[in-house]
């Protein structure tokens, strides 16, 4: 069995957890679960249920969105995106 997992649903990545001795302490990537970080769970489940608890409740973000962001980002920094071949 691996010693860290990574945790992430519908595209973004929440944290990892490590196991340990008791159980997975769960280490956040995302501010979003900063409720949960360092956090002592006793089963692999319990830690994605939070985390899917707190997907669930995040806004959701039409298609739409990402692209004006990206042209927005690209308007910033001067740097384009090259097309894919």
């Amino acid at each position: 069995m691996p010693d860290a997992f990574i945790i992430e649903l519908d595209g973004v990545t929440a944290g990892f957890v490590i196991l340990q001795r008791n159980g997975f302490r769960f280490v956040c990537c995302d501010t979003r679960f900063r409720s949960l970080d360092s956090r002592k769970f006793d089963r692999l489940r319990k830690v994605y249920s939070r985390v899917e608890a707190i997907v669930q409740r995040m806004p959701k973000v039409p298609a739409a969105s990402f692209s004006l962001l990206a042209q927005q980002t690209q308007s910033m920094t001067g740097r384009r995106r090259l097309p894919h071949p």
